[in-house]
């Protein structure tokens, strides 16, 4: 390890995902030298339910900063800054004190539904977009406060400050309770022309009681705190060690793919995916699920999400290759028989996979569904229609931003999605573009040192800290002998999808 010292600056990211918390030692060129992580137990206490321990998660990412430390060969004190990235949306809430009132609540989570529903009857969606620029969906926390305020009404009388996954680990960490610019740009509770909190939106949501649970607002780039006592015992850190604000995960791997102005094009695959650029102008507009605050001062990301990638694969491993999970969640024996069980499949089996078994913002009543099956079919096949799907959903994805977006030549892939190599290669092909991944294995960690970087002045600007931080891989070409064939089943996975909505209407 001594050949990386020389720099003398290491930055931690810590990125707590949607299935998966990852910490990433990095140095000042962008380079892992350590990582560690911690699969997220989702608990599904009823039907549409999906939560998480918040006392576990955070004693699960200690634990994964311990390792990263002891894996380095570096002291604590080498850590010249920190930086926390996580999912958006979902609720994290904690009284006077600071300790959890409830599980937090995740991003998938669909119990608010019927909220959203009268909402959408009501038109409040055209009646805010000019302000939040966003789409509605259950796991927005206006919906979920809401639907707190209905159900658990003393659950929410004790909240006392609402947080996002990423701002809660750094209060964890610091102590300080605060929110971060483009996390809090994206719940449909802010103007985010100005950037502030609007009360009016409060109650047009009918949650006028949630407007002082708010925490103060803070740019990625600002030094929201310091490692306290406490933490750096879990953890093993240095007392003092700098925390910045970080950023909402979707600009941890816009920042992560080099993504500075609007020629890029980037795709995070990951428990969502999501599509985004970037413009200095926000694009309004009902079809963009949503506009947020970009980490970068004066741009605008643009997102098109879905929950239709990782959690499909994950359906498929949980309950086809159990006996390579290790409590629960897959192991790297599990993703090497999917490998062999992709490439022993016939490509042409007739086999069609709804990847919608967490949901769909599209199709609201959306459900996982498997079409065509026939007694000659085997699971390598069933894994092939769950690739495929994913592959379409995201196509879908793509063809939507096109019609907001300059023209697009080629496509930066990140996310878990990444790790798997007959995916990106069917992406390319599914959609007939280049696909580049950067470099490293945690590109949400990644992003979120190099905003670590900026908030001590390592580097001048998020845009000279991404250039010095980040590199691409060479790029998987498009296979043309496959592009009829995807072609004509995305035809039919568009036709099958409207089709299937008043199916899935009748069965909810």
């Amino acid at each position: 390890m001594s050949r990386h010292r020389s720099l003398g600056t290491y930055y931690l990211g810590i990125d707590i995902g949607g299935t998966v918390s990852k910490v990433a030692l990095l140095d000042r060129d962008g380079r892992e030298i350590a990582v560690a992580s911690r699969s997220v137990e989702t608990l599904r206490p009823r039907s549409n339910w999906s939560e998480r321990d918040m006392n576990r998660m955070w004693c699960d990412t200690a634990s994964a900063i311990q390792e990263v430390i002891a894996r380095s060969g570096i002291t604590s004190t080498e850590i010249a800054a920190i930086g926390c990235t996580g999912h958006g949306n979902g609720l994290y809430l904690i009284d006077a004190d600071g300790l959890p009132v409830r599980n937090a609540i995740n991003s998938d989570d669909l119990r608010a539904r019927a909220i959203v529903a009268i909402w959408q009857e009501q038109g409040l969606h055209e009646v805010v977009l000019p302000k939040t620029m966003q789409s509605l969906w259950p796991a927005q926390p206006n919906a979920l406060l809401r639907w707190l305020s209905e159900n658990e009404p003393e659950t929410f009388r004790r909240a006392r400050w609402m947080l996002m996954a990423k701002d809660y680990i750094r209060f964890k960490l610091t102590g300080e309770i605060c929110g971060e610019l483009s996390d809090m740009s994206a719940l449909s509770l802010m103007d985010n022309r100005t950037g502030e909190w609007d009360s009016e939106l409060f109650r047009i949501w009918g949650i006028e009681n949630a407007f002082q649970k708010m925490p103060r607002i803070v740019k990625s780039t600002e030094v929201a705190g310091q490692v306290i006592e406490e933490a750096a015992s879990a953890c093993g850190l240095a007392i003092g060690t700098p925390v910045c604000g970080g950023a909402f995960d979707i600009d941890a791997c816009g920042l992560a793919s080099g993504m500075v102005d609007e020629t890029q094009y980037c795709i995070v695959s990951g428990t969502w995916g999501n599509h985004l650029f970037i413009a200095p102008q926000p694009v309004i507009h009902s079809d963009i699920f949503m506009c947020s605050r970009y980490a970068i001062d004066g741009w605008y990301l643009h997102l098109e999400g879905n929950p239709s990638a990782a959690g499909n694969l994950e359906w498929y491993l949980r309950n086809f290759c159990r006996h390579e999970l290790s409590d629960g969640k897959p192991t790297a024996a599990a993703y090497l028989k999917c490998d062999a069980l992709y490439k022993e499949s016939e490509p042409e089996n007739g086999l069609l996979f709804m990847p919608f078994v967490n949901g769909s913002h599209l199709c609201p009543n959306a459900s996982g569904a498997l079409l065509g099956i026939e007694s000659r079919h085997e699971l390598g096949d069933v894994l092939r229609a769950v690739y495929e799907s994913i592959a379409f959903s995201h196509r879908n994805q793509l063809e939507r931003m096109r019609r907001f977006t300059s023209k697009i030549e080629s496509i930066r892939l990140t996310g878990g999605m990444t790790r798997n190599r007959a995916l990106v290669q069917l992406f390319s092909d599914g959609f007939q573009l280049p696909i580049f991944v950067p470099s490293g294995s945690e590109q949400g960690a990644l992003g979120a040192a190099i905003i670590a970087s900026v908030s001590i002045g390592d580097h001048p600007s998020l845009v000279e800290a991404v250039r010095s931080m980040t590199q691409l891989s060479e790029p998987y070409q498009p296979q043309s002998d496959r592009s009829r064939y995807l072609e004509d089943k995305y035809q039919c996975y568009s036709i099958t999808v409207e089709r299937m909505r008043p199916v899935w209407n009748t069965l909810r």
